[in-house]
């Protein structure tokens, strides 16, 4: 069979056996198809009007959940802006200090500071010191206290020290920069005054025929040294320094606590600690109770954080290894 290829208009030259093109058929066709196009354009148009309607509505969404947030951030930070009846609770930010106050230990005042400074931004009315240290270093205490001074002042919140099992020494220092000062009735507070702890090694030295050389600029250069024997001379200037930084903690005493404390015969100096009720009585404190009776609200634990587990450990060890190292490194360029 041959073929023959033909133009619209020839519907003639069509091969034999193939019906002619209806023009009625064309005109269908041309109907069925601009109704489909019709029906796609409609159904794309609806669904845009869909995207628009659902992406208008995440962004209200996203605008009336922000502001509901900054309405609560504000009535929290400012009491008067509460709507009345609006059931808030006051929240306390806890700081604790607990072990020995020092440089590389966790009341270190590189750990304590930043605690303190978070809790005195946070949305709290108080500020509450859990305290259960038998003290430590006297400058690393004043570091602390300072700072605590400092966010006092500046936020004007309410402080309260809260002693644990031991409130003594340099931790007592601290708690006494605190609006009120709270202890348990098992609690051991005091032990107001300063020591000097030195070993006399020279005699061990001896027995294992070893001597020490050692060149110093000044006769007291080295009455501290565990391998000099002491001196007369160092034995007094080692007890002046003693009670002069004992009379600065008696004066910080007596200008903290004032009116409060109690003429009862007492040494308040003497370096004693006292239960919770003869504290009271004292007036080194100022009430009776536990951070749970004091406060019944929400609390909030700002730390610091003790390390957990094997490598929370050794990051604390090396970092208060790099701290100490620091300290004896600038204590060398001072001597």
């Amino acid at each position: 069979m041959t073929w023959k290829f033909w133009g619209k208009g020839d519907a003639n030259l069509a091969p034999a056996g193939l019906p002619a093109a209806d023009a009625s058929l064309r005109d269908t066709q041309g109907v069925l198809a601009d109704e489909l196009a019709r029906m796609v354009l409609a159904d794309y148009l609806a669904n845009r009007r869909s995207e628009r309607f659902w992406r208008r509505l995440r962004v209200v969404a996203f605008v009336l959940i922000a502001a509901a947030g900054a309405a609560s951030a504000i009535a929290q930070r400012i009491p008067q802006f509460r709507l009345p009846g609006w059931h808030n609770p006051a929240r306390v930010a806890v700081v604790r200090i607990e072990g020995e106050i020092g440089p590389g230990t966790e009341a270190s005042a590189a750990r304590v500071i930043p605690a303190l400074r978070a809790a005195f931004a946070s949305h709290v009315d108080t500020v509450a010191l859990v305290i259960d240290s038998p003290g430590g270093a006297p400058a690393e205490a004043e570091r602390i206290y300072v700072a605590l001074d400092q966010l006092r002042s500046k936020t004007g919140k309410r402080t309260v020290a809260v002693a644990g099992s031991v409130c003594a020494s340099a931790a007592y220092m601290i708690a006494l920069h605190a609006d009120r000062i709270v202890a348990g009735e098992y609690s051991l507070v005091g032990s107001v005054g300063a020591k000097i702890n030195a070993w006399d090694l020279h005699r061990a030295a001896e027995w294992v025929r070893a001597s020490p050389r050692v060149y110093a600029s000044g006769e007291l250069k080295t009455m501290l040294d565990p391998f000099v024997p002491a001196t007369p001379a160092a034995d007094r200037a080692a007890q002046a320094l003693v009670s002069e930084i004992g009379g600065l903690f008696a004066s910080g005493l007596r200008e903290r606590r004032g009116a409060r404390l109690a003429d009862m015969g007492e040494n308040l100096a003497s370096g004693k600690v006292w239960t919770g009720h003869s504290a009271q009585a004292l007036g080194l404190i100022d009430q009776i109770g536990t951070l749970e009776s004091v406060f019944d609200g929400e609390v909030e634990d700002f730390g610091p954080a003790r390390a957990k587990g094997f490598f929370g450990e050794a990051r604390s060890l090396f970092a208060g290894l790099a701290e100490l190292a620091a300290m004896l490194r600038a204590d060398m360029l001072v001597r």
